[in-house]
């Protein structure tokens, strides 16, 4: 009898081993256990949670008080201080594969402070937002007395409206999960096999405009509302932002598709026609993509969401649309 007892016990000595190991690298090396937070609102939709700071993937997330991934803002500023706000969704928000340093907004907020020391660029975005949560977020924190306000959507965002839904724990997480090694196992066991990448933004959810229904004129119909409530939610939150004082820039994020096609998803007539109404043009963003590389594979994560030479492509378009447009 002490024989098998004892197998037994070594077996669960050595279980007990590996689980430790596991948990502890999950944890200190690969940056699990501590993913970056999303609260639910009530008119925002959902939005980050303030004053966070993790690292995933050895890439470093931090969230200011206002829920931006942006450094904390400056309580006083001079008259002459640049203060950009960019809002967007999960291409300007950059995931847990772009470190904080690599986002367009960080590169960009380095190269304003190199005119001015107290320049900043604030980082107001969240996966998969759309009209909707900027008006949102709009209303309920203005635009921080801003010299330019910049806005980079995508085709896709002629119909992304807020549904407030659950949130989906894998996806937004609202809580930590108990431990590191639980959250490997269930929520990135896909990625861990075969190659340890990080989570790429997820694609924007089809939360508009596709569901299935054997009536496609009522199919139609659905569609041209989300439209219009899209749309008008997009103008509201430009008037509100012109009303402000602040420069408005609006630049158009082509998927990947759309830079290798070299055609662009309907959505962007649409948006295009929307601005035009309000007297607002639309800055692409390809030729800054393409001067920055001819390979699309390296300026993209995946069929949607820019790597870190397409987020420096982004910081560039930006720098050139704000060079001697701010008062210094």
């Amino acid at each position: 009898m002490v024989a098998p007892v004892r197998k037994v016990a070594n077996a669960l000595a050595v279980l007990s081993l590996l689980l430790v190991c596991g948990e502890l690298f999950a944890r200190y090396y690969l940056g699990l256990g501590t993913p970056a937070l999303i609260e639910k609102h009530p008119s925002i939709e959902y939005v980050s949670s303030p004053n966070q700071d993790v690292s995933r993937f050895g890439n470093r997330i931090f969230i200011n008080e206002f829920g931006m991934r942006s450094d904390p803002l400056l309580e006083t500023v001079a008259d002459s201080h640049t203060r950009v706000m960019v809002f967007g969704d999960s291409v300007v928000y950059g995931g847990n594969q772009v470190d904080q340093s690599q986002l367009a907004t960080s590169l960009l907020q380095t190269a304003l402070r190199q005119q001015d020391q107290d320049a900043e660029v604030g980082n107001v975005s969240a996966n998969s937002w759309g009209p909707g949560n900027w008006l949102a977020y709009a209303e309920k924190y203005g635009f921080f007395d801003a010299n330019v306000i910049a806005l980079v959507l995508s085709a896709h965002d002629e119909r992304d409206n807020p549904t407030f839904a659950e949130l989906n724990e894998n996806s937004t997480p609202t809580h930590a999960p108990l431990s590191a090694l639980i959250e490997a196992i269930t929520r990135y066991s896909n990625h861990l096999i075969g190659t340890v990448s990080g989570d790429a933004p997820s694609s924007p959810p089809k939360r508009v405009g596709d569901r299935a229904t054997s009536d496609r004129v009522q199919g139609r119909d659905q569609s041209n509302i989300e439209t219009q409530q899209a749309m008008a939610d997009l103008l509201a939150f430009l008037t509100s932002a012109s009303e402000s004082g602040a420069q408005v820039l609006v630049f158009y994020h082509l998927e990947k598709i759309e830079l290798e096609t070299k055609t662009l998803q309907p959505g962007y007539q649409t948006i295009t026609d929307a601005l035009q109404s309000v007297g607002l043009d639309i800055i692409s963003l390809e030729p800054y993509y393409q001067k920055a590389s001819k390979i699309s594979d390296e300026l993209y994560l995946d069929r949607i969401h820019p790597s870190v030479l397409g987020q420096a492509a982004i910081a560039t378009a930006l720098l050139d649309q704000l060079r001697g447009s701010i008062q210094q």
